[in-house]
């Protein structure tokens, strides 16, 4: 049986159109409409055909005929009336080069514009992706499925220095051409066969620039790979931004440290020297006590720390640092003209009296800075007076009924325990308390290891300026001086090292200083009793080590003789009884002996193990002598790394100051290793 088969004509297929779709002859006749154009003008059954088309629609009529009459075709002519609203598109029907008639295509105006403005809506965004893709700072390359490259941004041409020409239609695999090699794409092949994102880093060969590279596939919904998406980002520039930023940061340290008052080159134009951590906070509480214009300010430190200098620092902070600074030094004055000094007297008030009178320092003070230095051997008849003036603000002169007003910063100083003094009457306690609204305490130079360096180079270089001399101080030099208790403290500091610059006969003063110090160190003489036990006596019982712990305590008690405090009471004459917690250290400490020498003598006299597990010329656990060896090599290879640190550190290094820094220590403690290994800058 044949199949069967329905014959399509022409028509059918006209009717089946989404369109409407009109035909006209030479003429301008219509001959032919289909099923949606009768629909669009309601023609039933033939009605129409033989129409002028302007009798149809007459705003098309003059179009067809200009298309009849040259060919050209007409598209997008809009078709407005009360009833309908199409698009029409007029295009020629050419018979072997003859113009026979029209085809005249109809469509909704209203499905038109829903597929324009989805069509510009394509469009805008088209122009977006674009825009994003060439305005990005990132070098962006796309390929497709296969590996070749088909997209490349103006950002990747400045990142690589390739050309976009040079890379498009061409497969990754194939850019050895262009310098590119197979190991700087193999992240794209990965990236390609795992389909997961992969990053590398990369030098470009013809930029010289370093970037993070990226290749990210985009999949479909069945996960085949659609595109390759790369992305690279170049590292120069944030390795720039990020020193900009280091930059900047060290200009806002460096303005913070001057507005703060803390400038070293000002510091030193005062004579004030800041290392430690400990003398930098003391000048900042300093400055922020001179900000505020503080009174009654109670400097406290061992004579020499140098509370002078910082009573004269603040005044130079403060406001009225063009005002006069006024000091006195109430230990060294009598207290019968004390009284006078500071308060003055009129013309006869006593015997020797100018005749003239004189204004006391209180009153030359006026609108500046008093210091009282000394304050606590100020005598109990004058600190009444002087809290009196505290209290009013009112001085009155020896032998005047005149009451003067005087306005001035009071800055006091003392080497003493103001508040111990208080308590056993020896410093009014009213006045303690007036003079100490702030308190700043100078830490002692044995305390501040830190400051010694950079103070011994200050005032090395200051008498080398004033006597026309060339000395200088070397590492080891300096190590002595840190080993040094300074019980002056700076004051001292500063006389040895003037003493050095003009009493040494060498350049270096290393061994003046080690010389003199070391006799500075040592005792006058040590008066040594005898003991009562013999030689070997840490073997001896429990009995001779109570003997042995009180003969040690008295030859201490005897012979420890530190230097005197000065401005205080002087020490050194031998306590009458030994403290008890002295002598429960040495008797510790002699216990401890004992049993490191017993245990010592048993390992030794103890005979060698045998064996298979101690084999001849090996040590044994228990010789004494191993043990040592073993600690000795430890040490040994402990000090060749540290000394192999400092040699590589001395490389990048030119001061002590930048080797401190750079292993992260403190210039004495660099000092100190530097001497243990036998090396210098």
């Amino acid at each position: 049986m044949a199949p069967h088969r329905d014959d399509i004509e022409l028509s059918d297929v006209l009717d089946a159109s989404s369109n409407a779709v009109l035909v006209v002859d030479r003429e301008g006749a219509v001959v032919f409409a289909n099923r949606r154009v009768r629909s669009f003008f309601q023609l039933k059954g033939n009605k129409g055909f033989g129409w002028p088309v302007g009798d149809l629609i007459p705003q098309i009529d003059r179009d067809v005929h200009e298309c009849l009459r040259s060919g050209a075709a007409a598209i997008g002519r809009r078709v407005e009336r009360k009833d309908l609203k199409v698009v029409a598109n007029i295009s020629p029907i050419i018979k072997q080069n003859r113009i026979v008639g029209a085809s005249i295509s109809l469509k909704n105006m209203v499905e038109y514009e829903q597929l324009a403005e989805q069509l510009d809506s394509y469009k805008k965004q088209n122009k977006l992706l674009q825009a994003i893709f060439n305005a990005s700072t990132d070098g962006l390359w796309i390929m497709d499925s296969s590996g070749v490259l088909v997209a490349w941004n103006p950002a990747a041409e400045h990142i690589t220095g390739y050309r976009s020409k040079e890379f498009i239609g061409k497969h990754f695999e194939e850019l050895e051409d262009v310098g590119i090699s197979k190991e700087e794409v193999r992240y794209i092949k990965e990236a390609i066969e795992t389909k997961r994102q992969i990053s590398t880093f990369n030098i470009h060969p013809r930029s010289k620039k370093q970037v993070l590279g990226n290749a990210t596939p985009v999949l479909d919904e069945d996960e085949n790979l659609l595109w390759i998406v790369g992305n690279e980002h170049d590292l120069s520039e944030l390795n720039a931004m990020r020193e900009e930023l280091e930059n900047a940061i060290q200009v806002t340290e460096k303005a913070k440290a001057e507005l703060s008052g803390l400038n070293l080159l000002e510091l030193r134009g005062q004579e004030i020297v800041a290392e430690s951590k400990a003398m930098l906070h003391v000048l900042q509480v300093a400055v922020k006590l001179a900000k505020i214009d503080a009174s009654h300010i109670l400097i406290t430190g061992e004579s020499g720390t140098g509370k002078g200098f910082l009573a004269k620092f603040i005044h130079n902070k403060s406001a009225n640092a063009s005002q006069p600074f006024i000091q006195i030094n109430c230990a060294a004055v009598p207290e019968n003209l004390l009284e006078a000094e500071l308060f003055g007297y009129e013309k006869g008030a006593f015997t020797g009296a100018g005749d003239k009178g004189k204004a006391g320092l209180i009153e030359l003070a006026h609108g500046g800075t008093l210091f009282l230095d000394e304050i606590g051997d100020m005598p109990m008849r004058l600190q009444a007076k002087l809290l009196k003036y505290l209290d009013d603000h009112e001085v009155m002169r020896l032998g005047s009924v005149k009451v003067r007003k005087i306005d001035c910063s009071i800055v006091s100083a003392t080497n003493q325990d103001l508040e111990q003094m208080a308590e056993q009457k020896l410093f009014r306690q009213d006045l303690y308390f007036r003079l100490n609204n702030f308190q700043i305490h100078i830490p002692p130079l044995r305390e501040r290891k830190e400051d010694i360096f950079e103070l011994v180079q200050f005032y090395v270089r200051k008498y080398n300026r004033k006597y026309k001399r060339h000395k200088r101080v070397s590492t080891q030099g300096i190590e002595s001086m840190l080993s040094f208790p300074f019980p002056g403290n700076v004051r001292e500091l500063q006389n040895i090292c003037k003493q050095a610059v003009l009493m040494s006969e060498e350049t270096l003063l290393d061994r003046y200083l080690a010389e003199n110090l070391q006799m500075v160190c040592a005792p006058a003489s040590l008066s040594v009793p005898d003991p009562p036990v013999s030689s070997d006596s840490l073997a001896a019982s429990a009995t001779g080590i109570n003997d042995l712990t009180a003969w040690m305590a008295a030859w201490i008690a005897r012979n420890l003789n530190p230097h005197p405090i000065e401005g205080g009471v002087t020490k050194g004459s031998a306590p009458e009884s030994v403290h008890p917690l002295l002598a429960t250290i040495i008797q510790k400490v002699i216990e401890m002996g004992k049993s490191i020498y017993d245990e010592a003598c048993r390992q030794r006299l103890a005979p060698p193990a045998e064996g298979p597990l101690s084999p001849p010329g090996d040590p044994v656990p228990g010789d004494a002598e191993g043990a040592v060896d073993n600690i000795t090599n430890l040490t040994a290879a402990l000090d060749a790394r540290e000394r192999e640190i400092f040699l590589q550190a001395m490389q990048h290094c030119r001061t002590i100051r930048e080797l401190a820094e750079h292993l992260q220590t403190s210039p004495a403690t660099a000092l100190r290793k530097l001497k243990k290994h036998g090396l210098s800058l």
